[in-house]
């Protein structure tokens, strides 16, 4: 039978094996890791730089179209004027139209046309 003595020892010399198997002969591919980080580092920073053109051309597109409704606002605002006045004359003639007689109206009329 084993005593307790040699099974210590005996495990000592096991894991004392494993040990300077693990730091020296189980040698990890840490070159081909970082090599793969790296490349997967490289192929990051071109998406990024891609999107960053993307981005650089929707601001373009996005500039254009901020000019392009401030140029419709002021369109607007011109025609909603000219509404506005359009709107007055109108009933400004038709309160002239409704205080006058049918004569009157009659009279206008036919003035029109010759």
């Amino acid at each position: 039978m084993i005593s307790k003595n040699q099974l210590s020892f005996l495990l000592n010399v096991v894991l004392v094996g494993v040990v300077v198997f693990l730091l020296f002969f189980n040698k990890t591919e840490t070159n081909g890791d970082i090599k793969k980080f790296n490349e997967k580092i490289d192929s990051l920073n071109n998406i990024i730089i891609a999107n960053n053109k993307k981005l650089d051309s929707l601001s373009i597109v996005e500039n254009k179209q901020v000019e392009n409704i401030q140029n419709l606002k002021n369109e607007l605002s011109q025609v909603s004027i000219k509404n506005k006045e359009l709107k007055r004359k109108y009933e400004k003639e038709s309160a002239r139209y409704n205080t006058m007689s049918n004569n009157d109206i009659t009279d206008l009329f036919t003035e029109s046309f010759k």
